[in-house]
């Protein structure tokens, strides 16, 4: 007999209207060594239009963090709807302080060889990072 528990998974066309691959919480079942999402359809569009944006930020997120690339990490940060009581240079100092607190774990930031030196500074292209925050 399967097991019913929400649970956060790719989203593989469960939640219509919002990325394939985002992650999203769902109710799925488990049954032996299968996981099989339960389609939940459609989000109102006001819900849609505020998980979308999170979709979009942590997809940034995500890349990022893959890719060392600081100026999508700050870009990711300013577009977050919690920090947009925030300043924009408290918000690339966080970003600094986020980043060496986890050097360890996110090496890919501080790679000199892998980082153009603006980056490396600390220098982002303000006007960039403010569009997507307005957005």
């Amino acid at each position: 007999m399967p097991t019913i528990q929400p649970v956060a998974v790719a989203n593989t066309g469960q939640v219509t209207g919002l990325p394939t691959g985002s992650v999203v919480e769902t109710l799925a079942s488990f049954s032996h060594n299968i996981l099989a999402p339960h389609s939940s359809g459609p989000l109102p569009e006001s819900i849609r239009a505020l998980v979308e944006k999170h979709c979009l930020i942590q997809d940034l997120t995500v890349a990022a963090a893959l890719t060392g690339d600081r100026e999508k990490a700050l870009q990711a940060m300013v577009a977050d709807p919690l920090n947009s009581l925030l300043d924009f240079r408290d918000i690339s100092h966080l970003l600094d302080d986020l980043l060496e607190a986890n050097r360890e774990l996110l090496p890919q930031f501080f790679d000199e060889a892998s980082c153009p030196a603006s980056l490396l500074e600390g220098k982002v292209d303000r006007d960039v990072v403010l569009s997507v925050h307005a957005a």
